[in-house]
């Protein structure tokens, strides 16, 4: 589900949510709002509590996640911020026999919580209904037809060969775009390319 699609502060909570997740591969996350001493959820998937419930908001391990709680899992958390002030958090775990996120997708994390102040902020309000005038900069105008198209797939997470599927176009066409994508953006991986499209709206 696309951004734009969206109609409430949860629905785009959920939204963001599953873009991180399918970005890093992993199953199990959470966004979450700050209410008081105790943080409220606001989006789940996996074995996150669901949405509504209450989880304790002084920084206790995984408390997010539903009990019994696994020993054997990693877990990031990434605080979303606005003008000082720390309105909740964005979770996601992992099973600890698998690798830990890395650098990049630690980065991709927290530009992904820089969506996500307005949605969380107490008191939750109605997102307008009104849509936002999509990001657009001279990076994006420098994009062919054909770049913006492969661009708005790369939040699902797809290979070269799924995304020439996708276009009707050959995997080594897609390879070319994608080099061309990076270079115009002036980002150095295709995760941040596809932060990028999230957060011009571009994402499909």
């Amino acid at each position: 589900m696309a951004l734009r699609q969206t109609h409430s502060p949860e629905q785009a909570c959920d939204a963001v949510l599953g873009r991180v997740l399918l970005l890093l591969g992993l199953k199990h996350g959470a966004v979450l709002a700050q209410r008081g001493p105790r943080a409220q959820v606001l989006a789940s998937r996996g074995r996150a509590l669901p949405p509504g419930a209450s989880a304790a908001g002084d920084g206790h391990e995984a408390a997010w996640l539903m009990p019994p709680r696994p020993a054997a899992i990693g877990e990031a958390r990434v605080p979303i911020h606005a003008l000082g002030t720390t309105h909740g958090m964005l979770c996601v775990a992992w099973s600890e026999d698998r690798p830990a996120p890395g650098n990049d997708d630690v980065q991709a994390l927290q530009a992904f919580a820089l969506l996500l102040p307005a949605m969380v902020a107490e008191p939750a309000k109605q997102i307008p209904t009104r849509r936002r005038k999509p990001l657009q900069d001279d990076r994006l105008g420098a994009l062919s037809k054909r770049e913006k198209q492969v661009l708005s797939l790369l939040p699902r997470g797809l290979t070269n060969a799924s995304l020439a599927a996708e276009l009707g176009i050959a995997p080594g066409t897609v390879k070319v775009q994608v080099e061309r994508i990076l270079q115009k953006l002036e980002v150095k991986d295709r995760t941040q390319a596809a932060v990028y499209a999230v957060q011009s709206r571009l994402a499909l």
